[in-house]
């Protein structure tokens, strides 16, 4: 059993609206990779819930963690492209994931150790948002492994914050730009892998994924560092979800002890045909059964 914690929400784009959400985008590949997934969100009592839970209802989810709330609405990210191929996003802010709570539902779920938990920085934006992930990860088992994909949007995190979550974590994902960003926050220095070894001595940490865009991808732990090229037959529509899509092979491949250039190949690829299509999920389960993981 995975727990995966955080937002789920519509990505507004100009001509078009989609479901996403990093954690929600993580937790939609496992379900159809026919792993066991409890999802904990929370969304508005409106009518962008009810087409959120039947959805998420068609695609195999349990919805038992979805919590409703009667006075936030459900989350909302303004997506508009920009020139150089990428996307700028407008999170409105005070949505209903904001306000996660820990409830003696998630309290009992905890008591059977989840193999893996997953969170990312934007539902500890608040102070809601950061006691219910505290308790979440003081309340789990040595045995559950943390993965952390941290997903900074600007102004929704601080140094505080991330050192926390960092606390905590065994797996990290992060992107080169993020990296960067971490690297000043910390005062890491040298190149990019100095900058991961010195992540992974301080912090403990067992893996570490680093995404590149079209440059492909690396894997580090304590003892290797892996480089893997972008496929060069991707026909990119758009990025989004690319990443969460390489978390969740990358999660997959750490639960079924793969080796980490079999788990970073297929995470590598995989990524490259979400940017294949267009919006974070595929519209068919038929998409995944090029998978090889």
């Amino acid at each position: 059993m995975l727990l995966v914690v955080g937002e789920v929400l519509y990505d507004v784009f100009p001509d078009a609206r989609r479901i996403g959400g990093a954690p929600f985008n993580f937790a939609f590949h496992l379900v159809q990779m026919g792993f066991e997934v409890k999802f904990l969100t929370r969304v508005g009592e409106d009518e962008e819930r009810d087409s959120l839970r039947d959805f998420m209802q068609r695609s195999g989810f349990d919805l038992t963690y979805v919590q409703n709330d009667k006075v936030h609405k459900t989350g909302k990210v303004m997506v508009y492209p920009d020139p150089a191929g990428g996307h700028r996003f407008d999170i409105v802010r005070d949505a209903a994931y904001d306000y996660i709570a820990f409830t003696d539902a998630i309290e009992q779920l905890l008591r059977t150790p989840p193999k893996l938990i997953y969170f990312g920085t934007l539902v500890q934006r608040t102070l809601t948002g950061r006691q219910t992930m505290e308790r979440i990860l003081r309340s789990c088992s040595p045995e559950t492994v943390v993965f952390y994909d941290i997903n900074l949007r600007p102004g929704c995190y601080s140094r505080s914050i991330v050192r926390q979550s960092l606390l905590y974590t065994d797996i990290l994902k992060l992107n080169d730009e993020e990296l960067g960003v971490i690297a000043e926050m910390f005062d890491l220095s040298g190149d990019t892998a100095a900058r991961v070894a010195r992540l992974i001595k301080d912090y403990g940490l067992s893996l570490v994924a680093l995404t590149k865009g079209d440059r492909g991808s690396e894997m580090f732990t304590p003892d290797a560092h892996i480089e893997m090229p972008l496929s060069q037959n991707v026909e990119c529509v758009d990025t989004v979800g690319a990443g969460d899509a390489f978390a969740a092979v990358m999660a997959a491949g750490y639960l079924k002890n793969r080796d980490i250039r079999q788990t970073l190949s297929a995470a590598t690829a995989f990524a490259g045909r979400i940017c294949g299509i267009p919006g974070a999920v595929p519209a068919s389960g038929d998409f995944y059964d090029q998978m090889k993981i």
